[in-house]
């Protein structure tokens, strides 16, 4: 079956979080080197946590796609499936709403934050508005999932390994 549009977008987003993680690692390995020749690279550290949180905040689409995510899913599987199947959707659109509602707050924050210039405490400063315009994507793009999994049967058919189609 070929992939939907939610699908690639989810997967081209984890793949600049995967892409992030290789930096991490790459400037992990230029500060060791440098370290090891005395002379230490001191923006790595802080770097490493921006592309920690870009690589966090840009694989949350593709979790949230796969039903990865940390869920507390004791009563669904107590359900049979057939009310599983009725209540997983209401659980995705509720996950829908609280996501559109927690991505609205982020983004008021990321406004506020860039119409006031306000800068993180570090050696290597950036604009809050950065982080928070991150955190307001990934959870967005999460809402948007859960909406498109509340409607995928194909998704439905196999949560919780079970198949009740």
């Amino acid at each position: 079956m070929q992939p939907g549009v939610s699908d690639r977008f989810a997967r081209a987003s984890f793949n600049l979080g995967v892409a992030a993680v290789t930096a991490i690692i790459l400037f992990s390995m230029l500060d060791l080197i440098s370290r090891t020749l005395g002379k230490p690279v001191s923006w790595v550290p802080e770097v490493s946590v921006y592309f920690f949180c870009f690589a966090i905040c840009s694989s949350m689409p593709h979790v949230t796609r796969q039903g990865s995510q940390i869920a507390v899913s004791l009563l669904l599987e107590a359900l049979s499936p057939e009310a599983r199947r009725r209540y997983v959707p209401f659980v995705e659109g509720l996950s829908f709403l609280v996501c559109m509602v927690i991505a609205y707050l982020c983004a008021e924050i990321c406004w506020k934050q860039f119409k006031a210039g306000t800068i993180t405490v570090a050696d290597l400063s950036i604009p809050k508005w950065v982080l928070s315009a991150m955190l307001t994507y990934a959870f967005l793009m999460s809402g948007v999932m859960h909406f498109v999994n509340a409607f995928s049967l194909r998704k439905h058919s196999t949560m919780f390994g079970k198949d009740f189609t």
